[in-house]
């Protein structure tokens, strides 16, 4: 495994599973402690952000997530753009797209959690931070003088660009 729940790496077995009672399908204990019982900030930030994942709205962080160890980090089912895209699958262009109709780098990379939440957020489409202030991190130096001499607003790129499905 890439990753492992730390209570199976710190042999906690005991908290979620209850071999010697339990009758069910793998031994869970009669009250096994939930994700955001050891994850209580990603409880806390869904109470005050906007915006909630769909699976974190219907409380099963296993659409996601493994809940032993996975070979992808942070335990995810599977590595990140197979696994976004099962649902998001209009981020990707469909086969044979030409190279200037691709979408961003990161994305067939699978690092959308770098410019998106997993769980939740304060700004639109799962952002983490507002837009322009996002793309800027890392296209400041890049882009800034193209765009103030045209006359653009350097943060509001997404008037003009898609990075998900660029036109």
């Amino acid at each position: 495994w890439v990753s492992t729940h730390a209570p199976v790496r710190s042999g906690g077995c005991l908290q979620c599973h209850d071999p010697h009672v339990s009758d069910k399908p793998g031994l869970p204990a009669a009250k096994p402690a939930t994700c955001v019982s050891c994850h209580p900030a990603v409880l806390e930030r869904m109470k005050t952000d906007r915006f909630v994942h769909g699976p974190m709205n219907l409380g099963d962080c296993r659409l996601c997530h493994e809940v032993h160890g996975s070979r992808t980090p942070g335990l995810l089912r599977r590595p990140a753009t197979e696994l976004c895209t099962d649902c998001h699958s209009d981020v990707l262009p469909p086969p044979g797209t030409p190279e200037a109709l691709q979408p961003h780098t990161m994305i067939p990379e699978g690092q959308c959690g770098r410019c998106h939440e997993p769980h939740s957020s304060a700004n639109p489409r799962m952002l983490r931070q507002p837009a322009g202030r996002l793309c800027q991190g890392c296209h400041e130096g890049k882009t800034r003088s193209f765009h103030e001499a045209k006359g653009f607003s350097i943060y509001v790129c997404a008037k003009c660009h898609d990075l998900h499905r660029p036109t």
